[in-house]
């Protein structure tokens, strides 16, 4: 039972938009970011991922299943190609 923006419907919080969402994926993958709950820590406390996700914070658990659900998504040659 999931939304389609990443969120698990039986968890209390909000809904984040896909797009809020690939972002940290991308800044996790490019900053050797593995785990999602350190991943949660850097989104609270870092100033650029702030700016990056718009203050939004995504709890361990959206972040997990969102990488678990798009582990698909070519960010070792597509997206980060143009980010070097």
């Amino acid at each position: 039972m999931r939304s389609i923006y990443g969120t698990s419907v039986l968890t209390a919080s909000c809904p984040k938009h896909p797009a809020i969402l690939l972002k940290l994926y991308i800044y996790g993958y490019l900053n050797r970011v593995q785990s999602s709950r350190r991943l949660e820590r850097e989104a609270s406390r870092n100033v650029e991922l702030m700016w990056l996700t718009g203050r939004l914070l995504a709890d361990q658990k959206t972040i997990a299943n969102f990488r678990n659900d798009n582990g698909h998504l070519p960010v070792n040659g597509g997206v980060t190609a143009g980010c070097q």
